[in-house]
């Protein structure tokens, strides 16, 4: 055998068992390429990377000189590209025995000191054209805006994994050399620290996090799902809460104006509030409180609905969220001459004190605890059945206070005769009693206790009493808080007052039953105060009318005034002084008497003459209201 054909024979077999190996290897990456779907992917991501980067290498492809490319522009690009690439390296690669090739082409790993992430580069090396081959990205979409990265990364983050891969644009490549960039966009992911590497291969870029911590918030995005979720922690009384860069911004500005607005639309009368600064933005609540009796309201009229339903189950707290319009009407007036809106309506449901307070920042006005009359609260308690829920000395008031309204009820023909009845009554058991004790605020002079079982009280201790027997007696009673002018008083308007409502016939009218009440003994009354229409209560009273829980009725219907019931009401004073003449001689101790001055003659002078026209002996007493003279004349 010549030594040519042996030289011929051996280049034969080398050939064959390099095609062979050749072979072998396209069949070992087509079988991993057919049942491996990351490996499959991740190759039509290098490809599809390295496709898309064509454009970029062509322009770097050109010998100097040279208009057009040539194989060793390419090769000089590719080496520009992988520094330490060659064949030997690719070999290794494709044959899976790259290991200490790698390690030969990593470069160092700088750490960047920022708290919150930890960086790691690995760019242009084997490993990167490794990870192409082998499936190492497991995500086969490129993100190319800051939203995208963040959707990917809280969409892998949805089972917390400790290690997260994403694919990532070139122009986001270039911006994961920014420590503080890469901690806003973990934090938006949900992310509270995680070290870092990101990496670029064939035209692949790829971003890799490890040691992943997450952050114990609730993301947010808009201020209507901020409230959503301050509103969801009532039954824990905490919330994380993480709001997007935009609503964070928004929530700070004025010293965080609108995340307290946020707090009193939700009723938050209470809590703690801490915050992280930027880029972090995570807002803490904790120790809410949340008020039980909750509204929002715009109105006067919204805040005495629900203000007189609340009170008529015996609640215990109340709490408004107000506009500002609203809110700066109802802080108008604190003092006791003034008093505020809130306080007054408050009264007229029967609550003596309600620890008021608001806050401004919030818009929220509320009280964390009412008290009532023991009148109100034993007729909520009787309204609702809870009667079992007395305490033994209202359960005392409550049995007296029932025995009356059935026996005023019995012996009355109409309504207007109940309420007759049951001022006598109140008027027999007890006397107008002020109390001088400085610290007596609240004592049993001021509620129903005094009339009933003290025998006597101030103008609360009436009115209480009152509402106490009338409600159960079945009439639709109520309280009036305000003041009186000079004619009931001379010192009118020196402190507040406090009477009845009363509806009959469907129209409501005061009943003055301090005033009603006298010092004559047995169970007169002095029957003017009885009842008032608006035409003679705008005289005598003052009052919020926006505040009223009933508008009273223009005037008395005559059916309903005392004195023309008992043929007592005149229009000289001729005819009046014949009526006294007529019962002198009747056992009665004195008579009550109206004149309506109609004459030209002032109210002194029709005094005068019925006096004149009298010459019988005894005493009088007497009140002038606009023409209306009303008179008590005593017989002895």
């Amino acid at each position: 055998m010549s030594a040519a054909y042996a030289r011929k024979k051996n280049k034969s077999c080398l050939g064959r068992l390099l095609k062979f190996l050749l072979i072998l290897c396209f069949l070992i990456v087509l079988f991993f390429y057919v049942t491996n779907n990351d490996f499959r992917e991740n190759i039509n991501c290098g490809v599809t990377g390295l496709v898309a980067n064509v454009a970029d290498y062509v322009s770097s492809l050109q010998e100097p000189g040279s208009p057009g490319f040539s194989l060793s522009g390419l090769w000089d690009a590719l080496s520009k590209e992988i520094p330490g690439f060659s064949p030997e390296a690719l070999w290794s690669i494709m044959t899976n025995t790259a290991e200490d090739t790698v390690s030969s082409f990593t470069s160092p790993k700088p750490t960047n000191g920022s708290s919150g992430v930890s960086t790691t580069q690995k760019q242009n090396t084997a490993e990167n054209v490794l990870a192409a081959l082998s499936g190492s990205a497991n995500k086969t979409s490129v993100c190319s805006t800051r939203d995208e990265l963040i959707a990917a990364i809280a969409e892998k983050s949805a089972t917390k994994p400790t290690s997260i891969k994403v694919s990532i644009s070139s122009a986001l490549y270039t911006q994961c050399g920014s420590v503080d960039w890469v901690t806003e966009i973990l934090y938006d992911a949900g992310i509270d620290w995680a070290s870092y590497t990101y990496s670029q291969s064939f035209g692949s870029c790829t971003l890799t996090l490890n040691k992943i911590k997450y952050l114990d918030a609730v993301p947010c995005t808009s201020l209507y799902q901020f409230k959503t979720l301050l509103k969801g922690a009532e039954s824990t009384g905490s919330i994380s809460i993480r709001p997007s860069a935009s609503l964070y911004t928004q929530l700070k500005e004025d010293d965080w104006a609108l995340l307290y607005a946020a707090q009193g639309e939700c009723g938050i009368i209470d809590g703690s509030f801490s915050s992280y600064k930027e880029p972090k933005r995570v807002l803490v609540f904790s120790d809410l409180v949340f008020a039980d009796n909750f509204y929002s309201v715009s109105s006067v009229t919204e805040i005495k609905k629900h203000f007189l339903a609340s009170t008529r189950t015996g609640a215990d707290s109340i709490a408004f969220h107000c506009s500002d319009q609203l809110f700066s009407k109802l802080t108008a007036h604190v003092d006791a001459k003034n008093p505020s809106i809130m306080n007054t309506i408050a009264s007229n449901c029967g609550v003596t004190d309600g620890n008021w307070a608001y806050s401004s920042a919030k818009n929220l006005y509320y009280s964390t605890g009412l008290d009532y009359f023991p009148g109100a609260r034993i007729v909520c308690l009787y309204r609702n059945n809870r009667l079992n829920e007395l305490t033994a000395r209202e359960r005392t008031l409550y049995n007296k206070a029932a025995e009356i309204a059935s026996r005023c009820r019995r012996a009355s023909a109409d309504d207007y005769e109940l309420i007759l009845n049951i001022c006598r009554e109140i008027s027999a058991m007890a006397d107008y009693r002020l109390c001088t004790d400085p610290n007596c605020d609240g004592c049993e002079l001021d509620n129903a206790y005094g009339v009933m079982l003290n025998g006597g009280g101030e103008c609360d201790s009436f009115t209480d009493t009152f509402y106490l027997i009338a409600a159960l007696a079945g009439l639709d009673a109520g309280y009036q808080h305000g003041d009186v002018t000079e004619i009931y008083n001379s010192d009118a308007g020196s402190s507040g007052h406090i009477w009845n409502t009363v509806t009959l016939n469907g129209k409501s009218y005061f009943v003055e039953m301090t005033g009603a009440n006298t010092t004559a003994g047995g169970d007169r009354i002095t029957p003017y105060w009885m009842l008032l229409g608006n035409d003679v209560a705008q005289l005598t009273h003052i009052w919020d009318k926006s505040t009223a829980f009933h508008q009273l009725a223009s005037t008395l219907d005559d059916s309903y005034s005392y004195y023309h019931r008992e043929n007592c009401a005149f229009t000289t004073p001729a005819q009046a002084a014949a009526c006294i003449k007529k019962y002198r001689n009747s056992g009665l101790a004195c008579i009550d008497v109206m004149i309506i001055n109609q004459s030209s003659l002032s109210n002194e002078k029709c005094l005068q003459q019925l006096l004149d026209g009298l010459r019988i002996g005894g005493s009088y007493s007497h009140t002038f209201i606009a023409n209306r003279i009303y008179v008590t004349y005593y017989y002895k």
